[in-house]
Order: C-alpha cells, then structure tokens, then sequence
C-alpha cells in the first residue's frame, strides 16, 4: 500500500485525525462562489498579489468544494489567471459550510494599514512589498529616519506623507525639503491631515494655510477660505 504524503492530504492542527485531501486544479475547472462581488477580483487590485506570486509562487493552498467551487481563494484564483498559470494547490474541505466560512473569510480579512506596514519596513526592509518599500525609502530620504520613526510611533504612515507633499505644491513651497518636513511635524501636533485636505478641496488661499504651518496653530475652516 502507497505510503500517504503531505501532498496528498492536509491535515487540520485541532482535529489531527482528520485528513483533506490535496489536489492540484486546473484554474478553468475552478468556479467562484456566486456571491464574491466581481470587484475583489479585479485586475486593478491585484497587483501586489501577482507580484507575490510571480516572485514566491503559491504560498498557501485555496480552499474548494469537491465540485471545485472556491470557498476561499478567489484572489489568488485571478491574479493565478491573470499571469496564465493552468493550475493551483488546492485543500478539498466538503465539511465546511461553505456560506459560513466565506462570512468568515470577509470578516477576518484585513488589509494591513500603512502605520503597521511602516513599522514593518522600519523593523525589516525585506519584509513589504517591493513597491511599498520604494515609498518608505523616498520618504526616508526626504524627512530623515528619526522623524519617519516619530512619524511610525505617532500612527502616521505614507498617507501622511502624500498628504504634507500635497500641502507642499499647494502652498506652493513644493520643493522646499525644509518645508515638507514642517508640514508633516505641523500636520502630526494639531492632527491638521484630515482638516487641511478639506480646506484645499473647499479652495482654501494658501497663505492662511502657510500662516497655520509658521506660526504652529490649528487651520479653521472659516478664516482658511476668506479672501487674502
């Protein structure tokens, strides 16, 4: 008798006598649950997956049905598509409700936030994606790593950092590093990031902006939109 191998079961940790079997699936065969919305499988937002992919290969095994409906996996099902592979490991798990697990799957997923992958890259480089590291470094290299460091302990991350290089071309001092970096220290104290942006869309004059900026005060949306 044929001795069992991991590529043929998948064990579960908590029920160790359980065996699921392991099969690799032609990608046409594979069918989406009827519910996963059509955007979450879009090209567009597929990008750092593809690339993982590309680079790593498949990390971990989608979840089907033995009729080879996906329970989850969807994204890696697409973006596996989109770079013309022809199959996918997948664990065969007919005990599973499928509804339940994909609720689950939609409750427990999370994107990580741009503070958490920050901490990540401070700590260890190579651990983001290349794309996300390339802006880590660029902000580095405008504001220095001690205040990328405050930025990080402070729950700020790149958004905060587009934000201030925004507030920069807006108040025309956009390439003047030692305003960006007075930008950001302003937006950080008086947690002007989501106000200043309200401002700006609302055609708020730049010189009370810069003013705020100078004398370190808070922006009001009233003074910020009166006439210079």
């Amino acid at each position: 008798m044929a001795k069992t191998t991991d590529a043929d079961v998948r064990h579960d940790p908590e029920h160790t006598s359980v065996a699921h079997p392991r099969k690799r699936v032609e990608l046409k065969k594979l069918r989406p649950a009827p519910y996963n919305p059509p955007g979450r499988t879009e090209e567009a937002g597929l990008g750092d997956l593809m690339e993982s992919l590309r680079l790593h290969g498949q990390l971990n095994d989608i979840i089907v049905r033995s009729d080879n409906t996906i329970v989850m996996g969807h994204r890696r099902w697409a973006a596996a598509t989109l770079l013309g592979w022809r199959t996918l490991w997948a664990t065969v798990r007919d005990d599973l409700d499928m509804d339940v697990m994909y609720a689950e799957d939609f409750a427990t997923a999370k994107r990580m936030s741009s503070n958490d992958a920050l901490g990540v890259w401070l700590k260890n480089p190579r651990a983001v994606p290349a794309r996300i590291g390339q802006w880590f470094e660029s902000m580095t290299r405008s504001l220095g790593r001690p205040l990328v460091q405050r930025m990080h302990r402070a729950g700020y991350g790149i958004v905060a950092y587009r934000r201030a290089k925004q507030v920069a071309t807006y108040i025309e001092r956009g390439d003047d590093p030692a305003w960006l970096t007075k930008i950001i220290q302003w937006i950080m104290e008086y947690e002007m990031s989501a106000m200043v942006q309200q401002v700006m869309a609302r055609g708020g004059t730049p010189s009370t902006i810069r003013r705020a900026i100078e004398q370190g005060c808070k922006l009001k949306m009233e003074a910020s939109l009166a006439d210079d």
